[in-house]
C-alpha cells in the first residue's frame, strides 16, 4: 500500500482510492501515471496491490502460463488448439497452486472490494472516493454494491462490463448493450416536441 500526498496546500479531506486493472495488475508502476494525470491534485491518494499480486504471498505467479505464451508466437488466437494449451497450462498451474495448499476461491472481486474496506477502516477513514480502470470498475461496482455507505464517488475508467471475462474481451458491443437495455427507451424527437413529420409529396 502507499499514500501520495496532494499537490493542494488545501486539500479535501476525502482521499481517492486507486482500484487497478488486470485482474492482479501492478499498481506501484501505475503510480507516475496517475500522478501526472492529476489524481492527486486535490486529494490525498491510496493505491494497494490486490490480493495475488506480484507481492503477495502466496505468490499467484504462473509461469506455465509464461511457457504457453512463448508457445503460442504465431499461433493464431482464439483457435481451438491455441485454446487448448492455454488451458492446459491453466490447469497445471492451479495443479501446482492447489497442491501447495493455496486456497482459491480466496481470490476473486468479493474478496478484493473486503480487503479495500479493511483498508479503509485501518486508515480511519469515514468515506472516500473510488477509481477504478479496466477491471478495476468492475471491482469498484462491487465495492459499490457491498459497501455503499463507504463511497462518497466512484469514477470508472475504461469500464470492463459485469459479465465478461476479463482476460477474454468481447468488444465495446455487450458492454454498450447492456447499458442501453437497462436505460428507459427516449421518446422519439417528435414526440419530446409535439412535431409531425411527413413525406414529400
Amino acid at each position: 500500500m502507499a499514500v501520495i500526498p496532494p499537490v493542494s496546500a488545501k486539500p479535501a479531506p476525502d482521499p481517492v482510492v486507486f482500484m487497478a486493472g488486470g485482474p492482479g495488475g501492478e499498481v506501484f508502476d501505475d503510480i507516475p501515471f496517475l500522478v501526472s494525470s492529476g489524481l492527486n491534485r486535490d486529494r490525498e491518494l491510496i493505491v494497494m496491490a490486490q490480493r495475488g499480486n506480484r507481492y503477495d504471498k502466496p505468490n499467484l505467479a504462473c509461469p506455465e502460463l509464461d511457457h504457453f505464451h512463448a508457445q503460442s508466437v504465431g499461433l493464431p488466437s482464439y483457435a481451438p488448439q491455441t485454446e487448448k494449451l492455454m488451458l492446459d497450462a491453466v490447469k497445471q498451474c492451479r495443479d501446482r497452486l492447489t497442491a501447495d495448499g493455496t486456497d482459491l476461491s480466496a481470490y476473486n472481486s468479493t474478496e478484493n472490494a473486503a480487503d479495500f474496506a479493511d483498508l479503509r477502516t485501518a486508515l480511519g477513514l469515514k468515506q472516500w472516493n473510488v477509481y477504478g480502470h479496466s477491471y478495476g470498475s468492475n471491482l469498484a461496482l462491487t465495492y459499490l454494491r457491498l459497501h455503499p455507505q463507504e463511497i462518497r464517488a466512484v469514477a470508472l475508467d475504461s469500464a470492463a462490463p459485469h459479465r465478461t471475462s476479463p482476460c477474454r474481451s468481447p468488444g465495446p458491443t455487450p458492454g454498450r448493450d447492456s447499458t442501453t437495455s437497462s436505460r428507459p427507451a427516449r421518446p422519439s424527437s417528435a414526440a419530446r416536441t409535439g412535431t409531425r413529420t411527413s413525406s414529400a409529396p
